[in-house]
């Protein structure tokens, strides 16, 4: 007997020139599809692990499935040469991910790849998101060329025109926030970091940050201008201030400006001088 044969229930493939049983993987012209038989020769059906990859074999007619399928509670991927996928897949311009042991597609969810350094984010469609993203309310940036996730930076936003930082989980900070030992203050609507001198209400004081963004605490020179900050809160202070580190008394306005010279301050007349600012006594 020559070609296909059904032998006790079970399908065979004998050689059309020297009738010899085939197995593994056989392409049927006649009926355009390519099965696999086993070792006893048999034609397989459903998942089978071949050489180490897994196929999809139709489960009445053994045809090999290719491209998506659906086993169970799980998406799989098969190729153009009917292997599972697993790892990273690029299918139609989409990057996807499948899983390293069963091959389920991974969706709405953050994948870490080791091997190239960044956490990247698949969608509830499995595909690999780029640029800005509102994830469950939270606002995250992935680079439009590979998906990365911007995590612990600072990065120029052109859309709002200003500096964001991306926090160790990814997402833009808003608000207060200490940043490696820092403290920053970033705008509540835009996530733009905010510099020089910002009246922080629910803490009912004004603070100065540098031009990196950067809460200053001391004594300050600002546009010529000598300020004074608490040294643990960062809070502007007004009024008589006595400067330890220099063993004086000076006087700062309301506007945090140290005074100079001749100065009327609550009835009184005072005299500070004119370059230290140091309250003249005796």
């Amino acid at each position: 007997q020559y070609g296909q044969q059904n032998i006790n229930g079970h399908w065979y493939y004998f050689d059309e020139g020297t009738g010899a049983m085939q197995a593994g993987v056989k392409y049927i012209a006649s009926q355009a599809k390519n099965v696999y038989y086993n070792n006893q020769g048999q034609m397989q059906y459903g998942e089978q692990n071949i050489n180490g990859s897994w196929y999809l074999f139709d489960q009445w007619t053994g045809a090999m499935k290719y491209g998506w399928q659906k086993l169970g509670n799980r998406t799989v991927y098969y190729d153009n040469n009917g292997k599972m996928a697993h790892g990273q897949a690029n299918v139609k311009g989409h990057w996807y991910y499948f899983d390293d042991i069963d091959g389920h597609e991974l969706t709405s969810q953050f994948k870490r790849i080791a091997n190239q350094n960044k956490t990247v984010y698949y969608n509830d469609q499995g595909q690999m998101l780029y640029g800005p993203q509102v994830i469950n309310g939270k606002t995250y940036y992935f680079d439009y060329g590979t998906g990365k996730l911007r995590a612990d930076v600072f990065y120029y936003n052109s859309a709002t025109k200003g500096t964001q930082y991306y926090n160790e989980q990814g997402q833009v900070v808003y608000g207060q926030a200490n940043i490696h030992g820092h403290w920053y203050l970033f705008d509540k609507t835009t996530g733009n970091m905010k510099t020089g001198f910002q009246y922080i209400p629910e803490q009912h004081k004004t603070v100065y940050y540098n031009g990196a963004g950067q809460m200053q605490y001391g004594q300050q020179l600002i546009n010529n201008h000598w300020y004074l900050f608490d040294k643990v809160t960062g809070a502007m202070k007004i009024g008589f201030q006595y400067i330890p580190e220099q063993n004086k008394t000076v006087y700062y306005d309301k506007n945090g400006h140290m005074l100079y010279g001749w100065q009327k301050l609550n009835g009184a007349t005072y005299y500070f001088d004119p370059a230290l600012g140091t309250m003249a006594t005796g």
